[in-house]
């Protein structure tokens, strides 16, 4: 029912737009571009999925006019798209009722046609209700029970023809030709969903099932977008990891150089002490001197006595 499309195309970005990242801008190009659009012989555009690649851009000169100075990304992208198999089971909810059929939703798509010829028989229209009903006839009893296809009901059908249309565009932006899908529910276990309650459980599980792979698909898609974030930051932050490792390294230098130039300083004044301390001694030494050699001309003097 879902396929991933891989695509080709020309982004114009306007020269307003040049400032911001260009891989924000051109994903929403894009979405406005594609999302809920048939795209020819694909399908439906659900949603944008990811990029694969960028070319240079190219920008042409303006006029003013037709022409303002864009800048022309060839971008390589992938898209989800709704592109259902010949007799492949859906689920959707009754729209409306006419004389001509169902109108069938599912949700992100509204025209799903189901003919009254491919009606559950035998069938019937009740006018005043405007509610085609299967007027099912017990085996066993022969009684004839009405199943009502009620608005709003889910009802399961399956996938007879397709048509894509041409994917032309109007210039409100709308297609002329969008796409057809016919739809049947002429089998057992087609119909209102209420009417096989064996089916009921598998339809909840299956619709569950999609959601989570929905949610996850949005998960993966931020994930990538996380990490090409990171991939942009880490660059600049390697540069600033640098820019403070050589900052600290001259700052440690500068400390080494201060230590040094300290130690220095401590020497000299220690260079300094050591001589003043040598010179005292020197001085005591050469005082002392003096006073024994006065004692001992006073000793030698006439006139002095020591006694024994």
């Amino acid at each position: 029912m879902y396929t991933l499309a891989t695509l080709e195309d020309n982004i114009p970005v306007m020269p307003s737009d040049f400032g911001e990242d260009f891989r924000v801008i051109l994903k929403r190009l894009i979405q406005r571009k594609y999302v809920d659009k048939v795209v020819p012989d694909l399908g439906l555009c659900i949603e944008f999925y990811d990029f694969i690649s960028f070319h240079e851009a190219i920008v042409y000169p303006g006029d003013g006019k037709g022409a303002c100075g864009e800048a022309y990304h060839k971008v390589e992208f992938r898209l989800i798209i709704f592109r259902p198999a010949i007799d492949e089971w859906l689920v959707g909810s009754i729209v409306s009722s006419s004389e001509k059929g169902l109108m069938v939703s599912l949700g992100f798509y509204e025209a799903v046609e189901i003919p009254s010829a491919n009606l559950r028989t035998p069938y019937s229209y009740d006018a005043l209700q405007k509610l085609w009903v299967w007027q099912y006839v017990n085996p066993e009893t022969q009684e004839v029970i009405n199943f009502f296809y009620e608005k709003d009901e889910l009802i399961r059908f399956r996938v007879i023809s397709l048509d894509y249309g041409s994917g032309k565009l109007t210039s409100q932006g709308k297609q002329t030709n969008p796409m057809r899908l016919v739809g049947a529910v002429d089998l057992d276990g087609l119909g209102c969903v209420s009417w096989w309650p064996d089916c009921r459980e598998e339809i909840l599980d299956e619709e569950l099932q999609m959601k989570k792979a929905e949610e996850d698909e949005k998960s993966k898609v931020k994930e990538k977008g996380e990490e090409s974030k990171k991939e942009e930051e880490a660059p600049a932050a390697a540069t600033a990891a640098t820019a403070e490792a050589s900052d600290t390294g001259d700052a440690s230098k500068g400390e080494g150089e201060n230590s040094k130039a300290e130690d220095g300083e401590v020497k000299e004044e220690t260079a300094d002490i050591k001589p003043r301390s040598k010179r005292r001694k020197m001085a005591t030494s050469a005082s002392a001197s003096t006073s024994a050699k006065d004692a001992s001309e006073e000793a030698n003097a006439p006139g002095f006595f020591m006694g024994s």
